[in-house]
């Protein structure tokens, strides 16, 4: 059982980093940063579960060439309406504008909460007495 444990552990600190180093490349595409406007709330339930939840739709100017882009944005864990005219961070690509995110400071955290719950199943499996 220990073993299962531990391959457990292993798998999710693996996984924990991959997601880490992923979005850490998906945000090095994402090359152009400016300010956006909250200019709606779309209340959707794109995964069928049984809350829906508050997409902020976001509008913003590119650099150059200069062209108004609209987005909608899910925030994480969020299920209230966002204020609207509210100035939020986009970083976009020049290339494709469309594929824009909010600027965030917890975009790490899936991947270091997924690394914690592996170090504690191989903490768990090394010092836990034999079974």
């Amino acid at each position: 059982m220990q073993i299962v444990f531990l391959l457990l552990g292993l798998l999710a600190i693996f996984h924990g980093i991959s997601t880490l180093e992923q979005k850490r490349r998906q945000r090095k595409k994402l090359t152009s940063i400016t300010t956006g406007i909250v200019v709606d709330n779309v209340y959707k339930n794109p995964y069928h579960h049984d809350e829906p939840s508050y997409y902020r739709v976001v509008e913003f100017f590119t650099n150059s060439p200069e062209r108004l882009v609209r987005i909608e944005c899910l925030d994480f864990g969020r299920n209230q309406p966002h204020k609207l005219e509210q100035k939020v961070k986009v970083c976009y690509s020049p290339y494709n504008p469309e594929n824009a995110e909010l600027v965030h400071n917890y975009w790490w955290f899936p991947g270091v909460f997924v690394i914690c719950v592996g170090c504690g199943f191989v903490i768990f499996t090394l010092f836990a007495p034999i079974w």
